[in-house]
């Protein structure tokens, strides 16, 4: 069973920060990403990409590489009215393998972001940004930058960005089969799969074992990771996020998450729209995780189940 440790959590928290600037435009994301202060590796950026496509559905992703040999992929989740045509779009449609169905909108908006032009692909680090006219999709800027020099890459974002992060590293591991160096950790992602998709991809990713490379981390009071939009799929290794901000980690994480819930009323009659989006939101997940990290620093060992 997979064990955290305080450089997990220094991780984590360096993702969903990642994933809350994923919501920025690309000047803003390049102020903030370059003058991030974290410990340990940073280590300063080789270079950031923007890529945006309009083709279809519209999705937007930064690719940044650290001098420490990581490269981070990062989805925006839903801000524009044509992203939440995409969410709504609730049915599933097929994979390569007849069994696993995916979500249609967010399937939609990985495949044009994996194959197709982008509408802009700019990187962003140097001054002045700079069309990468030489690269056509995401999928053919990861096939180079994996062929540069060996990395590893974490794929992440919030909400539809954590589904399409889902999407899109299983696009990359079918690509590349004996590559271990992938990583997938999504906040508050919905449901974007069906049962066998969710089942082949948590055995790809080891979830159930101490060499997990997946994870979605959920607040216990955000109701978008349980509607069942389309399947019941659930990708990755569970983090419940309590009340007091710590973490459930194993097999068991979903039940107690589960009681949380009912234990705090949250199960029984509706409560406001508004505090469903407040949990939600990227903003809750920064904080949430930060108290976590904090009390791992201060020896509060998170429980694991």
């Amino acid at each position: 069973m997979f064990q955290p440790n305080e450089q997990d959590i220094d991780q984590v928290y360096k993702l969903v920060v990642l994933s809350t600037y994923a919501y920025k435009d690309p000047q803003d994301f390049r102020k903030e990403v370059t003058e991030l202060n974290f410990t340990n590796c940073w280590g300063g950026w080789e270079y950031i990409y923007y890529f945006w496509t309009s083709f279809g559905s519209q999705a937007q992703a930064y690719i940044c590489r650290d001098n420490c040999n990581n490269i981070y992929v990062v989805f925006r989740g839903s801000q524009t009215t044509n992203h939440w045509k995409t969410n709504i779009a609730c049915y599933t449609i097929p994979t390569n393998d007849p069994a696993s169905r995916l979500h249609a909108g967010f399937m939609e908006a990985a495949e044009n972001m994996w194959k197709h032009k982008m509408t802009q692909c700019s990187e962003i680090i140097k001054g002045p940004y700079k069309r990468l006219e030489e690269y056509h999709c995401l999928g053919e800027v990861l096939a180079n930058l994996r062929n540069d020099r060996p990395a590893k890459i974490w794929f992440t974002g919030h909400s539809r960005g954590g589904a399409l992060a889902i999407i899109m590293a299983n696009y990359y591991t079918d690509m590349y089969t004996h590559d271990k160096n992938v990583f997938v950790y999504t906040f508050g992602c919905p449901n974007a799969t069906n049962d066998n998709f969710a089942r082949i991809f948590n055995e790809k990713f080891q979830c159930l074992t101490p060499e997990a490379r997946a994870f979605s981390y959920v607040i216990y009071n955000d109701v978008v990771p349980y509607l069942n939009l389309v399947s019941s799929g659930k990708c990755g290794f569970l983090c419940a996020i309590t009340q007091d901000n710590k973490v459930l980690f194993g097999n068991t994480a979903r039940q107690n998450y589960l009681k949380e819930r009912r234990d705090n009323g949250l199960d029984g009659e509706v409560r406001s729209i508004d505090s469903y989006f407040s949990a939600h939101s990227i903003y809750s997940y920064v904080h949430a995780l930060c108290e976590a990290r904090n009390m791992t620093k201060a020896g509060q060992v998170q429980r694991v189940i």
